[in-house]
């Protein structure tokens, strides 16, 4: 039987923060206003980095949103290190199912910021029952799964 503590941890953190992060998503939904934010450049590239770079550094909850998000992503890439190291391919397989949906919504985020479209806020809330329905599965094998 292999140690499977870390992927443990790393799985349980995941769960937790997807949690933090609904809930820092409906805070959002609920008090922050966008409306004022007209940063839409030339390009999609363009208006994607200055979402990115908005939610950063605007403060207070969008920053924290944003955060959260950069660690959730830091955590699914150490799942997938971990899973490799350990040759659990069922974890690492896992994380990347969380990292691309993580991207997925982020992109979906930082472009929603420049452009205000409800679609673009759709991405991220189809990506995040994806992302944590997984995570919980993961967390649920680190500790079930014997090999």
């Amino acid at each position: 039987m292999k140690n499977h503590r870390l992927i443990q941890i790393a799985s349980v953190l995941l769960v937790v923060l997807f949690g933090a992060q609904y809930v820092l998503g409906m805070l959002l939904n609920f008090y922050v206003d966008l409306d004022g934010v007209d940063i839409a450049k030339g390009s999609f590239q363009d208006t994607l980095d200055a979402g990115f770079y908005y939610a950063a550094g605007s403060g207070g909850l969008l920053t924290m949103h944003w955060l959260n998000a950069s660690i959730l992503l830091f955590l699914a890439l150490t799942l997938i290190a971990l899973g490799v190291a350990r040759r659990a391919r069922w974890a690492w397989g896992h994380g990347l199912v969380i990292v691309l949906t993580i991207m997925a919504a982020s992109a979906g985020g930082a472009a929603f910021i420049g452009y205000h479209d409800d679609r673009l806020s759709m991405l991220m809330a189809i990506a995040f029952p994806i992302a944590f329905g997984t995570a919980l599965s993961a967390a649920f094998l680190s500790f079930y799964r014997q090999d």
